[in-house]
């Protein structure tokens, strides 16, 4: 009897472990299908912080880019700034100039590509043009936007020093950016008509306005150290070295200053009409008016020793070398002179006036009332290339070392590019 209870015993608890093992056994499965679970929303949620970081990287895309567009209203809803302004014009007619002297630069290195259709290896330019000039896809040049300026800009000057970008605008300020970042570091106020005239070099900028001024000012401050009054009409180009200053202005007057002693030292009087652009090399002077001719002077008598004609409207923008002069006028026309010979050694129609150019080594850059700026081989003057980017004419251009270029618009914004 005893041995029969032992036995029903046994047989209760092997069945009761039975049963624990597969209570054990779903458990198990159960813990390992949580598991799984749980492991999937991790999964999730790192998807869903990938995707996060992905939508406020592409709502601060959209925030700069609606910036811009605030900005680019702005110039075109607002009114212009007080000071006469004939030089300044619609888009797809000529306007003021601004210009960059000659400067060495080394060629950037080019890129290859594979032509499918003739199997061959084609070497492009850093323009993205094959060597015939034909163009390619998929080279972006715009290296940055400055947004700020709310009219256009008419004036703009790199200074390698520093590593800053000037700009000058309708909207009567001068502006300091920073290259790398984009970042507006300073503003530099006093004016009150369009700044068209602008250059940076050593302590100070100088800039020359629609208020018939040219003012002084210390990078470093901001402050306003000189002010020079003496045109009778906007102040439309000017280059300063050491304490000698030349300008330019729409009364048909170049005048010479002493920075130094804050006074002016000479009138140039001999154009017919507004002088629109100018450059001096030691004591030589050359100027670009809307009577359609280049002057050349010398800046020590002031005394008119060569005029050149050749464009069918008025000359908007010069720069020279030791052998060349470049022009571009309302007539359309980008023209290269020989200086020893005094005559117009080749030239290429545009399909606007030619109200800016610059050039540095082998590569000049015009704009030509439009959007886009043209990019040429400055030796034979055959094109090789647009620069697009913005929505409203260029205005000024400048160039330095190593392929780059400064560009601004009427759109309101600044930009570089490497070409």
């Amino acid at each position: 009897m005893e041995s029969e209870k032992l036995f029903r015993s046994r047989v209760d608890v092997a069945a009761e472990l039975r049963e624990v093992d597969k209570a054990l056994a779903e458990l198990t499965a159960r813990k390992g299908h949580l598991e799984s679970r749980l492991s999937s929303i991790g999964v999730r949620e790192a998807e869903l912080k990938t995707s996060v970081a992905a939508l406020d990287a592409k709502l601060k895309s959209i925030g700069d880019v609606s910036e811009g567009f605030e900005h680019r209203v702005k110039s075109i809803k607002g009114a212009p700034v007080a000071g006469d302004d004939p030089l300044a014009s619609p888009p797809g007619r000529s306007g003021g100039a601004v210009f960059a002297r000659a400067s060495s630069a080394e060629p950037t290195p080019g890129v290859s590509s594979y032509d499918a259709e003739t199997g061959t290896l084609r070497v492009l330019s850093p323009l993205g043009l094959a060597r015939d000039g034909r163009a390619t896809s998929g080279i972006d040049m715009c290296t940055r936007t400055f947004y700020g300026h709310s009219a256009s800009v008419a004036a703009v000057c790199y200074e390698p020093v520093r590593g800053k970008v000037f700009s000058g605008s309708s909207d009567a300020t001068v502006r300091m950016w920073n290259i790398d970042s984009g970042v507006c570091e300073r503003s530099f106020l006093g004016h009150t008509g369009w700044v068209r005239a602008l250059q940076a070099s050593g302590e100070v900028v100088v800039s020359g306005s629609g208020d018939k001024t040219v003012r002084v000012f210390e990078l470093t401050t901001g402050v306003q150290k000189l002010l020079l009054a003496g045109h009778n009409g906007s102040v439309s180009s000017l280059q300063f070295e050491g304490s000698t200053l030349v300008t330019g202005s729409l009364d048909k007057t170049a005048r010479v200053w002493d920075m130094e002693a804050g006074a002016e030292v000479l009138a140039l009087r001999g154009h017919d009409s507004y002088i629109a652009d100018l450059q001096f090399w030691q004591y030589g002077l050359a100027t670009a008016s809307g009577d359609a001719t280049i002057k050349f002077w010398d800046i020590r008598t002031g005394e008119c020793h060569r005029t050149l004609t050749g464009h069918a409207g008025g000359v908007l923008t010069l720069g020279f070398d030791a052998s060349y002069l470049y022009t571009g006028g309302t007539d359309k026309v980008l023209a290269a002179w020989d200086l020893r010979m005094g005559s117009m050694a080749a030239s290429v129609a545009l399909p606007g006036g030619v109200q800016s150019l610059a050039f540095a080594g082998q590569t000049l850059v015009a704009a030509a009332g439009s959007p886009v700026v043209h990019v040429f081989d400055r030796e034979s003057l055959t094109e090789t290339g647009l620069l697009r980017g913005h929505v409203n004419t260029v205005k000024s251009l400048h160039m330095g070392a190593g392929g780059l270029v400064v560009s601004g618009g009427a759109d309101a914004n600044v930009k570089t590019w490497q070409v």
